[in-house]
């Protein structure tokens, strides 16, 4: 606030605050489990980029519950359903910030996913990717997509739209593959809602391949529902491998990935598809 002067231009950001005091306190490299997924990262680019063009920014989280004085603001930029707060009247340049698929795809493909494992197997695993409601696409003046062109079909087509790059970790040395002894190894990367991103499908698959091996890199433990039917299959299938959580940014993934022949990545929604890149930059 001293550099930029009381009288610079004021932005908002409503997104996950996780990683916002270590920017601060210029440590984000500090930030725990940092690499656990692109919006950390995000965060701090977008403040930076903002602070960089003049404005001060007020962050607030996507969980936060308390009441916004919109009429501080020039630019908003919102994951969440707060845009439908804003009044109308005020110029206030609304950014309905899109991570993800409209919520009601998204939901229904998350529980049409877990119906079918239960049917499979007899197991009800907890919805873990249930996302919230928002009608902020209705009140933006504009949208920033991260995924494939199917992302917004289900979104307003009021708002001006934006297509960006989604961000990976880090981009490795290129490393040569060889082919012929990666030609057997698949690799599935994901975060939480492992049974919405596949991880059953593929490791039914993979039981039935003996010849073939799966690399599973995740923190499945915390999905503990889940975990239960997959620690057995793990212990009797060794073609199967668990890896837990990996830090993608560390050059041990890298070494994995180009170590595997392709990902296998079978999901149901996906905003953008954070563990391709990831996997794709470092095979």
């Amino acid at each position: 606030m001293g550099q930029l002067g009381p009288e610079a231009p004021r932005a908002l950001v409503v997104y996950v605050i996780h990683a916002m005091p270590y920017y601060v306190a210029g440590k984000l490299q500090s930030a725990p489990m940092l690499n656990e997924h692109s919006m950390y990262w995000e965060i701090a680019e977008m403040v930076r980029q903002l602070n960089e063009r003049g404005y001060v920014v007020d962050f607030y989280d996507v969980f936060c519950p308390e009441p916004i004085d919109w009429s501080r603001y020039a630019a908003a930029f919102v994951q969440s359903d707060r845009l439908a707060e804003c009044p109308p009247e005020l110029p206030v340049k609304k950014v309905f910030y899109c991570t993800e698929n409209h919520w009601a795809f998204q939901n229904l493909a998350e529980m049409t996913r877990i119906k079918a494992f239960r049917d499979r197997t007899g197991i009800w695993v907890r919805p873990e990717r249930q996302t919230r409601v928002s009608f902020s696409d209705e009140y933006a003046d504009y949208i920033t997509l991260l995924g494939t062109p199917f992302q917004g079909l289900l979104y307003s087509t009021r708002p001006e739209r934006h297509q960006l790059d989604i961000s990976v970790a880090a981009v490795p040395a290129h490393e040569p593959k060889d082919v012929p002894a990666a030609r057997a190894n698949f690799l599935w990367l994901g975060s939480g809602g492992a049974v919405l991103k596949g991880l059953d499908l593929a490791v039914e698959a993979f039981c039935a391949l003996p010849e073939a091996h799966l690399y599973i890199a995740g923190g499945i433990e915390r999905e503990p529902r889940l975990w239960q039917w997959l620690k057995p299959l793990l212990d009797a299938h060794p073609n199967l491998h668990y890896l837990g959580w990996v830090d993608v940014g560390k050059p041990a993934f890298a070494k994995l990935a180009n170590n595997c022949i392709g990902a296998v990545y079978p999901s149901a929604s996906e905003g953008g598809g954070g563990p391709w890149p990831n996997c794709c930059t470092s095979a």
